[in-house]
């Protein structure tokens, strides 16, 4: 499934990753989104997928770095609006990155 650009500009393009959400984990009515950057280049920028499948949420265009973030669904695209974030991860493209246990990723 395809994912959405939801930042300002252009999508960057081709790169993707994949986020798995077990059941137990999609709670509160939750959006999973990423902010993502390119080390060294541009201000990152708030990712969306458009995936209704929580195990295989796709996102494209992403750049090397990246953090995945829990949020408000009421809260918009703002820092204001996380509710828990991993770390600074950087990309593996293509990869799926599953959740196995809160915000813990392999």
């Amino acid at each position: 499934m395809e994912g959405s650009w939801s930042g300002g500009g252009s999508n960057p393009g081709g790169n993707y990753v994949i986020l798995s959400i077990p059941q137990q984990y999609d709670v509160d009515g939750a959006y999973w989104r990423i902010w993502s950057w390119d080390d060294g280049g541009a201000e990152g920028q708030w990712f969306d997928t458009s995936s209704t499948d929580i195990g295989s949420m796709r996102y494209d265009g992403v750049g090397n770095r990246m953090i995945i973030c829990r949020m408000n669904p009421e809260g918009g695209y703002s820092w204001d609006a996380v509710w828990n974030q991993t770390d600074t991860i950087v990309t593996q493209y293509g990869k799926t990155y599953t959740m196995t246990g809160w915000f813990t990723f392999s």
